[in-house]
């Protein structure tokens, strides 16, 4: 995934110009087959420019891993403003005030994708078109914002040649794109809260009692968080006004400010955002009760929408509030889970809702308190995880995951100074014949990680004995029947040594035929030589080959992990080495020049046939 560099959260204005900021190699990627010249154009965003958007928020919250930018539409133009009504009048928006021109990005570290993710933080929001990029170092400017249309429109260039008196064609492409430079560098940001329809949310001058009102939100503004207390939130209110005064300025070629920041700083009381009544939890711990607040369900199988998880302490009466966007189906008083998650003795709390309907891959809002704050803190690691197991026994987090039909895995935690580490992981790919699939696993010793890799599968017998020994076939410690899963970790040519888990018996550990986890060698191939003859198993696709000694009639090696056509005329014998012992090989390509095989080389010392390498 492309990552940028993350830039500053604080409130951006335009930049009124066409210089070209990015590095050339930033437009020539996306110039397809440029030709012999070409000619790159840069002009202001259509969108930009026509709704008269001069200003943008951007608030990165790292305890979640997103950052926010939002387009301030106060500034609008009047065509604008039409437009801008047109947008969201009638239809799926039917005038509601939804986010207009935002987007939530994912952080990692100091670096943020410029691919939005969809979370919840801006839903039903309609867009300016194009691509949003960032980044901390263009040719001298810092944390600027980037809106470009890709690709850019291409056109042809002509020009005149005097020297060959003949006109030469090229390429012009031109980028529609502006950019935000930092206009205010206030204490960053951490969120970016839409007001939607709520009307006249108070901006209270602290959070003492009886304290006055400052000013008050309307419908359609952003509440920009610089601080996130248990039920209060340090935000600014940015108000854009017109700027009517005379600057006495150097020129600069650009258009003069037109309009200005009025930016008012005080207290928003969480409970004041919260619509949806307050429904009391099931669940409680000695010294917390709990509340959510919550959407109801919608028609058919449309679920409630999580608004809020209000924490209440049983002795002080203080209160906790959490925003939250999970969404869940069962009953709305069952949804705040109560546990001890990381093992230090203090019950902590996890919502039996989710973001994703996957239903494979389930992940759920961990909140661990903290018992030095005495708060309820998003724990970003344990939410991203999917199908999370808690083993208070062993005090280690388990984990799995399903990234389609044939590809599984998961993971082991523990609780390391607050932190998860990881101790052991495992995944399991099944192989293109179907029949087999690849295992790998990790486990981590004194800071080092030990992996390993070996295949496994299904039994196809219906009954297959389990011994000590291949030798030993007279005394099975165990049998395994139709569909057991098996683990292979070593092999011979004709046994597997595998360790099984039984419909019937735990823990089976030995070795047992490879013909039973293989379907029927219903295949014979027709060329054979003077000591061997050839069987495949699978009609359609020849996933083993199994070899027959002529002599003692019987098999003496199993070929594995192979995958042909079953096609017989593909298969042929010979002496592909020159040392006069018998070979076969298999057509795997061909072109024009060549045929590819893969050969079988027999080596009279082991008396096997084995693949030769590249």
């Amino acid at each position: 995934m492309m990552q940028a560099q993350l830039p500053g959260a604080c409130i951006y204005r335009l930049f009124p110009t066409s210089d070209n900021i990015f590095p050339m190699e930033h437009y020539t990627r996306y110039m397809v087959n440029p030709g012999r010249f070409y000619e790159v154009n840069l002009v202001p965003h259509k969108g930009i420019a026509q709704y008269g958007l001069r200003y943008a928020l951007a608030a990165i919250d790292t305890a979640t891993g997103i950052m926010k930018i939002a387009l301030l539409r106060d500034t609008v133009s009047k065509s604008g403003k039409e437009k801008l009504k047109q947008l969201v009048s009638g239809g799926f928006y039917n005038g509601r005030r939804v986010p207009v021109f935002a987007q939530a990005f994912p952080v990692t570290g100091d670096c943020v994708s410029p691919e939005p993710v969809m979370d919840g933080a801006f839903p039903d929001h309609p867009d300016i078109e194009g691509q949003w990029r960032f980044g901390r170092s263009f040719t001298g400017y810092s944390n600027l914002l980037a809106f470009i249309v890709l690709p850019p429109l291409r056109g042809q260039l002509q020009r005149y040649d005097s020297s060959s008196r003949s006109s030469r064609y090229g390429n012009r492409f031109t980028f529609e794109e502006s950019f935000f430079y930092p206009h205010d560098r206030r204490a960053p940001y951490r969120n970016l809260i839409f007001t939607f329809d709520h009307d006249g949310i108070p901006l209270y001058k602290s959070t003492m009692p009886h304290t006055p009102v400052m000013s008050r939100f309307r419908r359609g503004e952003y509440i920009a968080v610089r601080r996130d207390s248990a039920d209060w939130l340090f935000a600014d209110r940015i108000i854009i006004q017109p700027d009517t005064a005379m600057h006495y300025i150097p020129d600069t070629g650009l258009p003069p400010n037109d309009s200005k920041l009025q930016i008012k700083s005080g207290w928003v009381k969480k409970e004041d955002l919260v619509t949806n009544p307050w429904i009391k939890q099931k669940q409680q711990t000695r010294q917390f009760r709990f509340e959510i607040s919550c959407t109801s369900a919608g028609p058919g199988d449309e679920p409630a929408n999580i608004e809020a998880i209000r924490i209440i302490n049983k002795r002080t009466g203080k209160r906790q509030v959490i925003f939250n966007k999970a969404f869940f189906k069962q009953d709305p008083a069952d949804v705040v889970q109560v546990r001890d998650c990381n093992f230090d003795g203090h019950p902590d709390i996890w919502l039996s809702a989710r973001y994703i309907s996957d239903v494979a891959n389930i992940s759920h809002d961990y909140h661990i308190y903290n018992a030095h704050s005495g708060q309820f803190e998003y724990n970003k690691q344990l939410s991203n995880l999917s199908n999370v197991e808690i083993d208070p026994a062993r005090k280690c987090i388990s984990t799995d995951w399903r990234g389609g039909a044939g590809y599984h895995g998961g993971e082991q935690y523990i609780f390391v100074k607050d932190t998860l580490q990881k101790v052991f992981y495992w995944s399991r790919e099944q192989m293109a014949s179907g029949y087999f699939a690849e295992n790998r696993t990790g486990k981590l010793v004194n800071g080092n990680w030990v992996e390993e890799v070996y295949p496994s599968g299904r039994i196809f017998a219906d009954s297959s004995a389990v011994y000590n020994f291949p030798v030993d076939i007279k005394k099975p410690v165990g049998k395994l029947v139709k569909d057991d899963y098996a683990f292979i970790r070593k092999e011979t040519p004709l046994w597997y040594y595998v360790e099984a888990v039984s419909n019937t018996q735990k823990d089976i550990k030995g070795w047992i035929r490879k013909e039973a986890m293989l379907p029927g060698f219903s295949l014979q191939l027709k060329s054979e030589t003077l000591l061997f003859r050839f069987e495949a198993a699978d009609t359609n696709t020849i996933v083993a080959i199994r070899i027959l000694n002529k002599a003692a009639r019987q098999p003496m090696q199993i070929i594995t992990g192979v995958q042909y056509p079953a096609v017989d005329s593909l298969f042929q014998t010979g002496d592909y080495n020159a040392d006069g012992l018998p070979d076969f090989r298999i057509e795997t390509n061909r072109d024009e020049q060549r045929v590819y095989y893969d050969e079988y080389l027999f080596d009279n010392v082991t008396q096997l046939f084995r693949k030769k390498e590249e």
